[in-house]
């Protein structure tokens, strides 16, 4: 019910989801249970200072978390909780070192919560109606929670200060092993469904950087009983300041009668700043494509080229193990860190693929084909960077597709060709030293006439500086040549070469 990514990866296996994440809400919850061993008999009344500083994800086999609780120092009849991952995963892109903290909090207590105080009346400069609404959010993925989560019904006014919405209150009971009885300490559905009405905010009035996930609860304040299932509340957001990668809200949620219920303060995001096909790709990963083709010349047939330049919030290890989750299979994922690869390997290997795939999906578009999972296709990578795309399903799908990836620090490319007879290539090479360019170039001509020769040992038969074109031959057979194009994008030199009728001067 909490994963990050599309909730439909898979056609063949529709039961395949994005990446699993415990909810900050969850961890609120966590830090409270272990507080409450130091506090027996005592009510929760609040929170104070939760930090997030890093995902807790579902793995395979059990993460073991440490969770250590003493009392506080700063709050009187509070209790500091730390918790830990003390479990190290060989195949995760972040190597979690003994005793990572990743999460801390202060809980307090009391014997009762006070009465619940009357609501200030809450404005909104300048509003107007969200331009989206509840099921929408939900319906077309720009949330990605699943039924148990999904208590925002209604949102109403939005504006620069803020936004309001209606929240419905769910069992919390679904949350729980049927072998257990005990409620939550704290409303943990309800406490992240508010952050679905502040992430509507950020898609609703931000142009850019409106893509906004928790990072800290300065404090959370609980009055009265809580509200039964199937009660209404209102939440009422206030925006207090943005900042280039941070946004900072107040909020209270109100119950039918008027009076709070949770109050929070100094509520944090993170904001990251994503070309909208990126945030796209997370909720239709099968009709959303990230990499930019490049303009095929008319000399050759049949080939598409895709450039994959992630922008820096992709690097961070959370986001690139969402691309991971959504567009590789079971058997991709099992290899995408073998020969003990380094953390950019790793992530190269990985936008290699999605690369590969997305060239090889933009040939089947173009002749008509139906979009198609990135989860639901296979690479066949053979060592010298060249292979086939095909389906999982090859009773659906296109038949195997040529193809040939290239890797730099920091961008790859792919092109692929639906005749498996076709000599493909393809080298990237970042320029670290202007001089360097026709050098650069060179060496992305060599790596992609190796590919379209089939690995053998090439040389440059002719090359022209001022087109930026080579002859290609193999070392071995002077009777096999292909005609290479290079190019400079941005600060790296390229070079593909795509032919059935060899080499044209």
């Amino acid at each position: 019910n909490h994963t990050l990514g599309s909730r439909h990866i898979s056609e063949i296996d529709p039961a395949r989801r994005g990446l699993p994440v415990v909810p900050f809400a969850v961890m609120a919850e966590m830090i409270a249970e272990a507080a409450a061993e130091l506090s027996p008999g005592q009510t929760v009344i609040g929170l104070r200072d939760v930090h997030a500083k890093r995902w807790i994800k579902y793995e395979a086999s059990d993460v073991l978390l440490s969770l250590t609780a003493r009392t506080s120092s700063k709050y009187e009849n509070g209790i500091d909780v730390s918790i830990h991952n003390v479990t190290a995963r060989p195949h995760s892109l972040v190597k979690n070192t003994p005793e990572t903290l990743v999460a801390s909090g202060t809980v307090l207590f009391a014997d009762s919560r006070d009465q619940p105080p009357r609501a200030a009346e809450f404005v909104l400069s300048q509003s107007r109606a969200c331009r989206f609404d509840a099921a929408e959010l939900y319906d077309d993925q720009w949330l990605f929670h699943g039924p148990a989560f999904q208590g925002m019904t209604e949102v109403g006014r939005s504006s620069l200060d803020g936004i309001e919405g209606t929240l419905k209150i769910l069992p919390r009971s679904v949350l729980a092993r049927s072998t257990e009885t005990s409620p939550t300490l704290l409303d943990v559905v309800s406490l992240d469904s508010f952050t679905h009405i502040l992430g509507c905010w950020g898609l609703d009035q931000l142009t850019e950087g409106d893509v906004i996930f928790p990072l800290r609860l300065g404090a959370l304040e609980l009055f009265g009983e809580d509200p039964a299932p199937g009660a209404s509340v209102e939440c009422r957001i206030a925006v207090k300041s943005l900042e280039s990668h941070r946004v900072r809200v107040d909020a209270e949620l109100v119950r039918e009668d008027g009076r709070v219920w949770m109050r929070l303060t100094d509520w944090e995001d993170w904001r990251f700043f994503w070309p909208s096909r990126y945030r796209d790709v997370f909720r239709k990963p099968n009709e959303s494509l990230i990499g930019e083709p490049l303009e095929p010349e008319s000399e050759f047939e049949g080939y598409q080229v895709v450039w994959l330049e992630p922008p820096v919030d992709m690097s961070r290890p959370i986001w690139r193990d969402v691309l991971e989750e959504i567009q590789l299979n079971d058997l991709e994922r099992a290899s995408l860190r073998g020969d003990g690869a380094t953390d950019l390997v790793v992530t190269l290997r990985l936008w290699g693929l999605i690369a590969a795939k997305e060239a090889a999906r933009r040939l089947w578009l173009a002749e008509g084909g139906a979009p198609i999972y990135p989860a639901d296709l296979n690479v066949d990578e053979l060592a010298d960077e060249t292979g086939f795309v095909e389906s999982s399903n090859k009773d659906r799908f296109h038949v195997p597709t040529k193809i040939a990836i290239a890797r730099a620090d920091g961008a790859v490319a792919a092109i692929t060709h639906l005749d498996d007879r076709a000599k493909i290539g393809i080298g990237i090479v970042r320029i670290d030293d202007q001089d360097d360019v026709w050098n650069a170039r060179l060496a992305c001509v060599l790596k992609a006439g190796a590919q379209a020769l089939g690995g053998d040992e090439v040389k440059v038969v002719s090359a022209n500086r001022e087109t930026g074109e080579a002859i290609i031959a193999s070392a071995n057979d002077m009777n096999g040549s292909v005609r290479v194009v290079t190019r400079i994008r941005g600060k790296y030199a390229w070079a593909w070469t795509s032919s059935l009728a060899g080499a044209k001067a």
